[in-house]
């Protein structure tokens, strides 16, 4: 009869089983795997995080360049309203030497100027004259001088007074709206 032996013999002499030197070498290259791809992705990490830093000084240069071109801004803003204070002022300054000039140009003889008052927009005018017939001509020289926009007449009165040659003295007033 033959016998079998079912039991496990236990091997003397401390040999390591080949599975599990199978398995540690598995594990051995996972862990170098693994170790690999931690490295690469502190790596990866790393340049991401210069250039975050790069950026960020980056931004604070262009938000000091922002800053200074909104001063620009502000700069040049203010000095268009100082120069269209100047320039209006300019324009006040250099209009009424061309009223003045634009009437004496129009004026008829024998009439006279009495009283100029106004703005560089709207002039006021009274005078006298002898003939109604001038302060017609008057405002028809006025009406085609190129800086007037319109002429009113606001009133003529007749003062009552003769002159020495026989007509009669008449009062008026008009109103000049410039262009």
């Amino acid at each position: 009869m033959l016998k079998i032996n079912l039991a496990i013999k236990e091997e003397k002499g401390g040999k390591v089983p080949q599975e599990w030197i199978v398995v540690g070498f598995f594990a051995a290259v996972t862990l170098f795997i693994m170790i690999g791809i931690m490295f690469s992705n502190n790596g990866k990490l790393n340049k991401q995080r210069d250039e975050i830093t790069q950026k960020k000084a980056e931004q604070k240069k262009l938000e000091a360049i922002i800053t200074q071109i909104n001063n620009l801004k502000k700069q040049k803003l203010n000095l268009e309203k100082k120069n269209k204070v100047i320039d209006e002022l300019n324009r006040g300054r250099q209009i009424w030497p061309k009223i003045m000039r634009m009437l004496v140009e129009t004026k008829p003889e024998q009439l006279w100027i009495k009283k100029i008052e106004g703005s560089s927009k709207q002039i006021q005018l009274e005078g006298s004259c002898f003939s109604h017939l001038n302060v017609a001509q008057f405002m028809e020289n006025l009406k085609s001088d190129s800086m007037v926009a319109s002429v009113t007449l606001n009133k003529t009165i007749s003062a009552g007074v003769r002159s020495t040659s026989g007509g009669e003295l008449v009062n008026f007033s008009l109103q000049i709206n410039l262009k």
